[in-house]
């Protein structure tokens, strides 16, 4: 119930659609003279476009944040999720996602294939203000996370704990704006894993029925796995000029991986870490003109799954795995014409990444197992321009195209040089345009229209040397969609009706990198109805 004084707003929402989606919605908002919250409560459910891809999921999210008095703020964010199933249709070869996109291979619904998750994130936030020209926060964050994971050839159990803090201060004198800070992160799983020996003989279940189906087979993994992490940063800003802007920073990170496996000798520790500096300037000739240019460095570093799924089947942690280490570049401008009511937006970038992980499986019928690789060096080099303009107060247009030469630069693999090739999953073009209305008496309607360039879905980009087969099987084609939303404001409802790729298009959302059986592809819904209504109550 919400403070008597507060004003507040209380709205649900349904949608309803094709492929048996129903989604429920409330939120509630509202405010006292010292208190803001909000809330929000969801159910979803779908039979999903693809047999074996139904999905149900729950969850709660909340939000208040409090002044306590003109110095200290304080903010609570409160995160519950629990999807009791999510199915898998995996992916498909060239052919079958062509002529049946909808269906999925028995192998992996015998395999019971399937997800089930919780997790559960808590986080208070803590703004002191001492004056305007020094302010400080303090984020304290805690995690809990449970997994149950029957994929083809195996059944992953994962139970996780994470918590973690950041401090940040920032100081400002005149012409000069410096902050610092500190992330410190723990994290803490307990993993199990075991063969998958599928469903009984003529079982079979669309919802959270499956897991109790599921039969288990030997043990094959039993290890604690340890994940700290160390992070203190500063920036430095200062205007040179009027027009110019400097701003200086850098970053160190050390992680330490450690891994005690119960059932074989993978126990051992991993530690990485790098200083990432980074210098940009920002120049402004005039009040909506914006020319800027910055230099970086990244690290990333593999994730615990990326480190323990190890290609020869032993446990702990994979020795030969190494983070990403990235030096990017960026050039842009952004610049609003009034007299045209338009705005643009154009950036030129260039990411050097040295040890990209790189997904891939091996060749094994009965198991889809993604694991881990490093390519020696990679080079992302592209463009994207961006157009917003607005004839009238009602009509807006926005025009995207993206433009990326993404290959690797130095790659063996299998003692084929690969160098030149495209990096997979990435398109090299993208377009995208949208057109929506606003009337003053609340009808609005958007128009959008999206056209995906091809793309390859493996590091040989086409079959490995020896293979017989044709390059358009490692290739995800080019694609166009288009959706469409109506609706209707009236007084405090909502009602709309969208149509999603309104062409029926038949393509493919994405892929599945060197994939085995040249089973990359995951086709998408075909033309899709959406059916939405929502009610908003306020004092």
């Amino acid at each position: 119930a919400a403070p008597a004084d507060a004003a507040w707003c209380f709205e649900p929402r349904v949608i309803s659609g094709s492929h048996g989606l129903l989604r429920l919605q409330t939120r509630l908002s509202g405010q006292t003279a010292d208190t803001r919250y909000f809330a929000s409560v969801y159910n979803l459910q779908s039979k999903g476009y693809r047999d074996n891809a139904n999905a149900r999921a729950r969850g709660v999210n909340a939000r208040v944040a409090r002044r306590l008095d003109d110095r200290l703020e304080f903010t609570l964010l409160l995160h519950h999720y629990d999807a009791p199933y999510l199915l898998n249709p995996s992916s498909l070869d060239k052919v079958a996602a062509g002529d049946n996109p909808q269906s999925a291979r028995g192998f992996v619904v015998s395999q019971g294939a399937a997800k089930k998750v919780r997790q559960s994130q808590v986080g208070l936030r803590l703004d002191y203000h001492r004056v305007p020209s020094h302010n400080s926060a303090l984020i304290i964050y805690g995690v809990e996370r449970a997994l149950k994971n029957p994929i083809p050839g195996r059944i992953v159990e994962l139970d996780r704990t994470a918590f973690g803090l950041r401090s940040e201060h920032e100081f400002v004198w005149e012409g000069l704006r410096l902050s610092a800070g500190v992330d410190i992160d723990a994290q803490r799983d307990a993993r199990r894993e075991f063969a998958n020996e599928g469903l009984p003989d003529g079982a079979a279940a669309s919802d959270e029925r499956i897991f109790e189906l599921v039969k288990y087979g030997a043990q094959q993994q039993k290890q604690r796995e340890t994940v700290h992490s160390f992070g203190p940063f500063a920036s430095l800003e200062k205007d040179l000029t009027p027009a110019l802007v400097l701003t200086l920073a850098g970053r160190y990170d050390r992680y330490r991986f450690a891994v005690d496996d119960r059932v074989g000798p993978g126990t051992g520790e991993r530690s990485m870490d790098q200083f990432s500096p980074m210098v940009g300037l920002v120049f402004k000739p005039a009040p909506l003109t914006r020319f800027y240019a910055h230099a970086a460095t990244a690290f990333q570093t593999p994730t615990t799954s990326e480190l323990g799924n190890r290609s020869e089947g032993t446990g702990g942690f994979n020795p030969d795995l190494e983070p990403e280490r990235i030096f990017g570049v960026e050039v842009g401008l952004r610049h609003y014409l009034p007299r045209y009511r338009l705005g643009i937006d154009l950036a030129l970038f260039q990411l050097q990444i040295r040890d990209a992980l790189i997904p891939f499986q091996i060749e094994d019928s009965q198991s889809e197992e993604i694991y881990f690789r490093n390519a020696g060096k990679t080079r992302n080099r592209g463009t994207e321009l961006a157009l917003d303009y607005a004839p009238h107060h009602d009509l807006r247009a926005t025009l995207v195209y993206t433009f990326g030469d993404y290959i690797f630069e130095e790659y063996q693999l299998k003692g084929v040089t690969l160098g030149g090739n495209e990096v997979p999953g990435v398109p090299r073009h993208r377009v995208f345009a949208s057109l929506g209305y606003r009337h003053a008496q609340g009808l609005f309607a958007d128009f959008e229209l999206e056209r995906v360039g091809r793309y390859w879905a493996n590091d040989f980009n086409g079959p490995a040397l020896g293979r017989d087969s044709v390059p358009a099987a490692f290739r995800n084609d080019a694609y166009t969609r288009a959706d469409m939303r109506l609706g209707l404001n009236w007084r405090a409802t909502t009602a709309f009706v969208s149509i999603e790729n309104l062409l029926a298009a038949s393509y493919n959302g994405s892929v599945v990198p060197n994939a085995f059986g040249s089973r990359f592809f995951e086709p998408a819904p075909g033309r899709t109805l959406r059916l939405g209504l929502a009610a908003r109550l306020s004092d």
